[in-house]
């Protein structure tokens, strides 16, 4: 009997997605200071004309790579088969200072038109049908015996503050979150062979440039990069970006801990004009609007089981909404996306 009662009581209980954000890390570049691989494969990067050190996304000196534009770039060998075939995972933060078309990370040969090429990140090809992040997988013959391009673009990222940014290929799709929000989803469908999105064993994994008679160079800073061999669940996708923001609270009155107990919703998300919040209790609450930088564009006093926001004014990208009690408390914290 209480055999049976212990089944039925694990039956019932809701199952737990777990975060394990070393479980099929293949590489991993913390830029503190050096390009090694921390993820212990030992696919170690290595510095181009020049590649530094500066302040990371959170001010400490000499923790992420800064890249001039110019000709900066960064190599790593792909023995080993550094990036996988069916199942991919590249999380990156960035911040760039320039408008034009750029490649963060790359795959294929440096020189000759850039053969066995296999995937491109990058940010700014409006010409090509987006300005916000691209995924490519654009393949050659020498690569997969085929020919196929497809190119996925998310929301624009026009602006000069740190993203984090997570793209994921799952045996043809495609996905690009950008700042915990997914903005893009896609499907390759040109081709028998789309379920593979690395086809070729060796070349090169490039950060920061495409190759040499067309380098598309990246100016800005990169930091925190990580290429998984798996598709990561939704909570480790959340854990990867989850520090933009950090809201001060004490250990008694975290946000995991007042969420459980006050239930918000925001939707449209993205939204264009106005995005509704929504909750079960109808309490004041004191609602503030900030921008990944944590510069304040909102703040709001209101109360009500359903809140409309004016967020037409706001420009194209990821903000902040901080719901708080009176006391400043925090009881709920939310990204959305302002769209155009």
């Amino acid at each position: 009997m209480r055999k049976l009662l212990f089944a039925l009581m694990m039956a019932a209980t809701p199952a737990m997605a777990q975060i394990n954000l070393s479980s099929g890390l293949n590489a991993y570049y913390k830029f503190s200071g050096n390009f090694r691989d921390s993820s212990g494969k030992g696919h170690h990067g290595t510095a181009q004309n020049g590649v530094n050190f500066t302040k990371d996304r959170w001010g400490n000196a000499n923790s992420a790579a800064n890249f001039d534009g110019v000709d900066d770039w960064v190599s790593i060998a792909s023995t080993g088969n550094i990036t996988a075939k069916s199942k991919l995972t590249m999380c990156f933060h960035y911040k760039s200072t320039s408008t034009n078309g750029q490649v963060l990370l790359s795959k294929s040969e440096f020189y000759n038109n850039a053969p066995n090429r296999q995937f491109q990140v990058g940010i700014n090809y409006k010409t090509w049908g987006g300005d916000g992040v691209m995924l490519s997988t654009d393949h050659d013959l020498s690569c997969s015996n085929v020919t196929f391009s497809h190119y996925s673009f998310s929301k624009a990222v026009l602006d000069t503050n740190w993203h984090c940014v997570i793209v994921s290929f799952d045996s043809s799709y495609k996905k690009i979150y950008v700042d915990g929000i997914l903005l893009a989803r896609d499907t390759v469908k040109l081709t028998a062979n789309n379920f593979s999105l690395d086809s070729c064993s060796g070349d090169l994994l490039k950060l920061g440039v495409w190759w040499d008679y067309d380098p598309q160079w990246f100016k800005g800073q990169m930091d925190e990069i990580r290429i998984y061999k798996r598709i990561l669940n939704p909570e480790e996708l959340d854990s990867v970006c989850k520090q933009i923001k950090t809201v001060p609270v004490d250990t008694n009155t975290s946000i995991e801990n007042i969420t459980a107990q006050n239930t918000y919703d925001i939707y449209p998300n993205p939204a264009k004009d106005v995005l509704y919040l929504e909750s079960e209790t109808g309490q004041d609450v004191y609602i503030t609007i900030t921008d990944v930088a944590g510069s304040v564009m909102q703040r709001h006093k209101a109360s009500g089981t359903k809140i409309s926001l004016p967020v037409s004014e706001l420009h194209t990208g990821v903000y902040i909404l901080t719901i708080s009690n009176d006391e400043g408390i925090p009881l709920s914290v939310k990204r959305f996306y302002k769209s155009e």
